[in-house]
């Protein structure tokens, strides 16, 4: 399976986690290892369901504190308050994703 149907998928289970995180180890640059961490991680919290809302921040939490990518970085906080506001119901923890969100400087991303 190719990393962007894994990424485009709502399934989420240990064989695909795990094949999802050998597929993103071959992404040439940090900023699209964030963004498919970023997209896997809203499309597996759309479904609603309470552990997969909880691996979707956990995939967020982990993209943040691997990659260095600005850009990603901030679309990373932007969806993580998303994913806290609308599924779990954690509107201080939104609130403080996008205090942090604003904070980050995009202007000087480079898009690879």
């Amino acid at each position: 399976m190719k990393l962007s149907e894994i990424v485009l998928s709502n399934e989420w289970d240990e064989n695909i986690k795990q094949e999802f995180f050998v597929r993103l180890r071959r992404s040439p640059l940090d900023y699209h290892k964030m963004k498919n961490c970023v997209d896997k991680s809203y499309n597996i919290a759309s479904t609603g369901d309470s552990y997969k809302v909880s691996e979707a921040i956990k995939l967020l939490d982990y993209a943040m504190e691997n990659y260095d990518d600005n850009y990603g970085m901030a679309y990373s906080l932007q969806i993580n308050g998303h994913i806290l506001e609308r599924y779990s119901h954690d509107f201080l923890a939104a609130y403080e994703c996008c205090t942090k969100w604003s904070q980050i400087d995009t202007n000087s991303c480079v898009f690879g």
